[in-house]
């Protein structure tokens, strides 16, 4: 037996720095209690756990070493074997839940987003919004919930080569003269459309100078003011002809996703309420048949069509090459598919149902792309993104 004397002496040989009596170590006893401590008499032993890797030895101190003391078994414990043998590994989710690397699950979401916008056209509320908003908001919404990411590879492959590939597809019947008959006060009601955005960009461009943009900043209110006026294609030809730098060009997207949501929205459903125009002319007829044979695509010319457009893709990028046009593609497939379209009006026009078919499929997954490179979280933190939002909401304000 060990008295709370002797356990005293301990203490107080450790307080004057003396070698301790018991294992002839110091500050060995500091965790010893005051009350009494008894030990059996064992052979000495050592404890080890295959899941640890501390260790406790335990010897057996010889009772003739010391003639003050009865048997005494004292743990000792070297610090440096410690180590800690319980380890928390706390499961958490990895944001985005489809990673930017995983093509398989990045091309699903994008064609089932794509899939959903065509689907919403049947519904009321997608009738009323148009599927390419659709899937703009479900892009937009995707994105931001976490569930794919903002920036991916497969978007660069949609705005190089899929977007490309889509616009001759979707302009074979653009015959002009054909064109010219058809719009009527509708090509006026456009033109002055673009001469009151052209100025709203102009004011706004006065009003929200984008200073943190640099020398971009006016790159991005033309390419914006594109978009306004001809869509999300516009916006990326524009972007690539001036130069603009890809975080520019991904912040102004971002921003102008985030107020063009809200304002397609709005005159969508203001739209709703106004009846549409009774017509019957052919035209109208002629594309009614169309998109109800596009239904039926015949194998033959939807890969005839795709063909066209893909050669169509390679003259314009050969053209823009030759003459150093830097970012001319769009504008040069544009330039001619119509030349095309016009000149032979017959052969494309057998082409066009099976070509708008593809066509309507590689833009619902481009508006899915648009949606998804909006990031919110990105336009709040970014000081480029905010200026473009600031921008983008006068404008809008003005036009």
């Amino acid at each position: 037996m060990i008295s709370s004397t002797v356990v005293a002496k301990c203490l107080q040989l450790q307080q004057q720095q003396r070698p301790c009596f018991f294992c002839s170590r110091q500050n060995i006893c500091t965790t010893v209690s005051a009350t009494a401590i008894s030990f059996s008499s064992k052979p000495q032993y050592s404890s080890s756990s295959s899941s640890s890797s501390s260790s406790l030895h335990i010897k057996h101190e010889d009772h003739h070493q010391s003639p003050l003391f009865s048997p005494l078994i004292l743990p000792t414990i070297n610090p440096n074997s410690i180590r800690s043998t319980l380890t928390v590994k706390s499961s958490h989710f990895n944001l985005p839940l489809i990673s930017p690397h995983d093509q398989w699950g990045t091309w699903t979401a994008l064609f089932s987003v794509g899939a959903f916008g065509i689907w919403s056209e049947k519904t009321k509320i997608g009738s009323t919004l148009s599927g390419a908003l659709v899937s703009t908001l479900v892009g937009l919404a995707a994105s931001n919930l976490g569930i794919i990411s903002s920036e991916a590879p497969a978007y660069t492959i949609v705005l190089e080569f899929l977007l490309p590939m889509a616009v001759p597809l979707l302009l074979f019947r653009a015959d002009l003269r054909r064109v010219i008959k058809s719009t009527g006060t509708l090509l006026l009601a456009f033109f002055l459309g673009s001469v009151a955005t052209t100025i709203g960009t102009a004011v706004a461009f006065l009003m929200v100078p984008m200073r943190s943009l640099g020398q971009d900043s006016w790159k991005i209110a033309a390419a914006l003011m594109g978009r306004h006026i001809g869509g999300a294609v516009n916006y990326v030809a524009i972007s690539k002809a001036l130069g603009v730098s890809p975080s520019v060009l991904a912040a102004g997207l971002a921003a102008d996703n985030v107020i063009c949501a809200v304002y397609f929205t709005t005159l969508f459903a203001l739209a709703s309420k106004i009846p549409p125009e009774s017509s019957t002319s052919t035209n109208d007829v002629g594309s009614n048949m169309g998109s109800e044979t596009s239904n039926k695509l015949p194998v033959l010319q939807t890969a005839t069509a795709i063909a066209v457009s893909f050669a169509i893709c390679k003259i314009a990028t050969l053209f823009t090459k030759h003459f150093g046009i830097q970012g001319g593609s769009l504008p040069a497939i544009t330039a001619i598919v119509v030349i095309l379209a016009t000149a032979f009006p017959t052969q494309f026009d057998h082409l066009a149902p099976s070509g708008e078919a593809m066509a309507v499929i590689l833009m619902q997954v481009f508006f899915t792309v648009v949606g998804a490179s909006g990031n919110i979280w990105n336009v709040i933190n970014t000081p480029q993104a905010y200026s473009c939002l600031l921008w983008s909401r006068s404008r809008f304000i003005l036009q």
